[in-house]
C-alpha cells in the first residue's frame, strides 16, 4: 500500500473514532487499521463506505435499538455517515438492508407455520416467547432467534432513514438479505445462513 493510500485510509479511521471518542470502539477501530495494514501489499485499493441497515424500524420502528438494554440513539448514526459520504471521496458506496418477506422465518407471529424440531428448548408456540431462540424441524434444520416482525419488504420500516444520504457521485449498489422466507439468522452483510442475499445498484 502507497503512503498516500495509507494515510487516506488512516483519515477515514480517525474521523469514526473522533465520532466515538468517549467509548472504546474508536481506539478498537485504529488499532485494527493499524494491524490490518501490517505486511499488506494491495496493487489497486478500492475505498468504499459499507452502510449498514440504517433502516426505520432499526431506528424508530419496531426493532428499534433504543428499545434494547443499552438505549442507544439509532439516529445518532445518521450524521456522522452523511458527514463520510460528503467529505471522502469513496470509490464505492454500499447500502445494506434487512428484506424480509412477510411469512419470514425469524418474526415472532410467524412461529406457527412451522414445526419445532425435537431438539429446541422451547418446545411449543404457547411457550415460545419474543426474543426466545427456538430450532426448526426444517428442512434444513434451523437454529433461530425469534424477533419482532420488521423490515418487510417494500413497507416504511424497511426503508432507509430518510436523512442518510444516497451518494449521486458514485454509483451506489444495494444490497439486501433475508429476502426469502427461510432467510434465518442474519450475521453481517456478507452472510445469510440461507444464502438469501442479492447485490443491486438502486
Amino acid at each position: 500500500t502507497s503512503d498516500c493510500d495509507y494515510r487516506f485510509s488512516t483519515q477515514v479511521a480517525q474521523q469514526i473514532s473522533r465520532e466515538r471518542s468517549e467509548s472504546s470502539l474508536g481506539s478498537e477501530l485504529c488499532c485494527s487499521h493499524e494491524d490490518w495494514h501490517v505486511g499488506e501489499c494491495i496493487v489497486r485499493p478500492v475505498c468504499c463506505l459499507v452502510v449498514v441497515d440504517v433502516q426505520n424500524d432499526f431506528i424508530t420502528g419496531s426493532l428499534a435499538i433504543s428499545n434494547c438494554p443499552a438505549k442507544h440513539n439509532g439516529e445518532e448514526v445518521v450524521e456522522p455517515i452523511n458527514r463520510l459520504l460528503d467529505t471522502v471521496e469513496f470509490d464505492c458506496v454500499y447500502y445494506t438492508l434487512d428484506w424480509h418477506p412477510d411469512n419470514h422465518v425469524s418474526f415472532y407471529d410467524n412461529l406457527h407455520l412451522r414445526k419445532l424440531h425435537g431438539t429446541s428448548s422451547v418446545k411449543s408456540g404457547e411457550e415460545a416467547r419474543l426474543f426466545d431462540t427456538v430450532v426448526f424441524e426444517g428442512p434444513p434444520v434451523m437454529e433461530q432467534k425469534l424477533w419482532p416482525r420488521h423490515c418487510v419488504q417494500n413497507t416504511w420500516g424497511a426503508k432507509i432513514h430518510e436523512n442518510i444520504k444516497i451518494v449521486k457521485k458514485v454509483s451506489p449498489f444495494i444490497y439486501t438479505k433475508g429476502t426469502k422466507p427461510i432467510g434465518g439468522l442474519v450475521l453481517g452483510p456478507y452472510f445469510d445462513n440461507s444464502q438469501n442475499a442479492s447485490l443491486n445498484r438502486p
